[in-house]
């Protein structure tokens, strides 16, 4: 077997530590790809940093098994296309205003859940089909005086 000589040994450890902070790099671009599903969402003068939620298993989650949400966060359910989309608060443990907004981005019905102890869970869903769901704690739409025809900025 051949000797390496030092050139070859030093053009080695290079590649290998250019090939481990590639890596690096990669798993925290993956990281910032978490923070792209980061949105805001307004209405009237207060904002809400909300977790996106685009996918039929993110949409099933939602926040279920959480134990607490902060007073400015909250959850958008984005959908492909307007829908009357149904709620339930099964295994959600943190009581919610469920707000439903239209394409127009007005919103179009609000309702405050509370988490669902025992079955059967009720089920709320709007009388107009919705394009987003937004999901902010309970009593912050009567705080906030946010109502049925707000028009709702998401950013």
């Amino acid at each position: 077997m051949k000797k390496l000589s030092k050139t070859h040994l030093l053009i080695i450890i290079a590649i290998i530590i250019i090939l481990l902070f590639t890596r690096s790099n990669f798993n925290l671009s993956n990281d910032n790809n978490t923070q792209a599903n980061i949105s805001k969402v307004c209405v009237k003068k207060k904002c809400f940093s909300v977790e996106l939620v685009k996918t039929q298993g993110e949409k099933e989650k939602g926040l279920m098994f959480r134990e607490s949400l902060d007073k400015d966060n909250g959850m958008l359910f984005v959908y492909n296309v307007p829908e009357k989309s149904s709620f339930w608060m099964k295994n959600t443990l943190i009581p919610l205003d469920i707000i439903w907004i239209n394409k127009d981005s007005k919103i179009v019905y609000i309702v405050t859940a509370y988490p669902c102890k025992k079955d059967p869970c009720n089920i709320y869903s709007p009388d107009e089909e919705a394009l987003y769901v937004l999901e902010i704690n309970a009593g912050l739409t009567n705080e906030y005086n946010i109502k049925d025809g707000n028009v709702v900025v998401i950013s």
